[in-house]
């Protein structure tokens, strides 16, 4: 975690580097026009432990396409079904893919998604920490 938050405040944010994480929340992530947190991903994901998992964006699984706004949508189903059935890209973080929290990504994942969705099934698991 520590080559991240050094990766986050060495990065510059408005034309200067914050001096410490609370500043750079204020003037980067705070203000939802700059579009921020797709850069925030990117970060976790070229500086983290691992290029996948470690936990999701929001409270819950489901975004399995990591889109910026956390929305469980349509785009969600598509790209798991994409993934699992067309040799689709693998999602960035498989906790978000991995709805009942299994620990692996198969087909009851993708009926959680669907009967959530579409039929007010049970919320998807919540993520790890």
């Amino acid at each position: 975690m520590d080559n991240i938050l050094t990766a986050l405040l060495d990065e510059s944010v408005l034309g200067r580097r914050p001096d410490n994480i609370n500043e750079f929340w204020d003037i980067w992530v705070e203000p939802p026009s700059l579009g921020n947190k797709q850069k925030l991903i990117d970060i976790f994901f070229e500086h983290g432990d691992s290029t996948k998992g470690g936990g999701c964006m929001g409270d819950i699984r489901g975004n399995v396409n990591y889109g910026g706004d956390d929305a469980i949508d349509i785009s969600d189903l598509i790209f798991l079904v994409d993934y699992m059935f067309s040799g689709g890209l693998e999602p960035q973080c498989f906790e978000e893919a991995d709805m009942n929290g299994s620990g692996g990504i198969d087909i009851s994942d993708l009926i959680h998604l669907v009967d959530y969705m579409f039929s007010g099934g049970a919320l998807p698991e919540p993520c790890p920490l």
